[in-house]
């Protein structure tokens, strides 16, 4: 994976979501955000995760920007 590579960071954070590896998707999906905080994919990892994480307070407003972003 190339470092700063918003699409391969979001892809890799969607398959460690499927393997439950929560905490990893989301250093990943913050990894995709820096490069590009509008990256409607990452935003939704990173919501979906938090709220695995049981922090679903954090992952309502970052769900309802993916959703604005990308309805």
């Amino acid at each position: 994976m190339r470092p700063g590579h918003a699409g391969a960071a979001t892809t890799l954070a969607a398959v460690l979501m499927l393997r439950e590896d929560y905490a990893t998707a989301l250093a990943l999906a913050d990894v995709a955000l820096a490069e590009n905080p509008d990256h409607p994919e990452a935003l939704g990892n990173r919501g979906i995760c938090l709220h695995r994480l049981g922090r679903s307070r954090e992952a309502v407003p970052v769900l309802e920007r993916a959703i604005a972003l990308k309805p």
